[in-house]
């Protein structure tokens, strides 16, 4: 039981000797566009996989709503520099993308018109933000 104690104290006297510690946390990017541009990414990729998810017989017409909705929240939830250009085209987005279902309607298509074109002004936006750096992710199909 003594050799126990001196073990352990042994071993915090070599941790506090070397100067031990846990990992630092990691340091946010300086550059707010690589954050928003990857939330952008985020939920592109959601839509893309959904519908082509649904466009193949994969997924439920439920399902697929579900991930439209999901999506469009992602998306409401995105922060931008106000006075961007990215700013601007999430603003026109979230114009276009109501947050919830219009009365009538069980579902949010970001797929209709006007929100293709929103959706497409705010990749755009990234596009020209991080020519490098912006992409969507397919996973369905084969």
């Amino acid at each position: 039981m003594a050799r126990t104690g001196a073990l352990a104290a042994a071993a915090a006297c070599l941790v506090a000797l070397t100067g031990c510690t846990a990992a630092p946390e990691p340091r946010p990017s300086t550059d707010w566009r690589v954050e928003t541009c990857a939330q952008v990414s985020d939920a592109e990729t959601l839509i893309y996989n959904a519908e082509a998810a649904f466009r193949a017989g994969r997924l439920l017409e439920s399902e697929r709503d579900g991930a439209f909705r999901l999506a469009s929240r992602m998306y409401r939830r995105i922060a931008a520099l106000p006075g961007s250009p990215l700013a601007d085209a999430l603003a026109d987005l979230a114009t276009a993308l109501p947050a919830a279902p219009a009365p009538g309607s069980a579902v949010i298509d970001p797929t209709a018109p006007a929100a293709r074109a929103a959706r497409a002004r705010v990749t755009a936006a990234c596009l020209d933000a991080l020519p490098d750096r912006f992409g969507v992710e397919g996973w369905t199909g084969g």
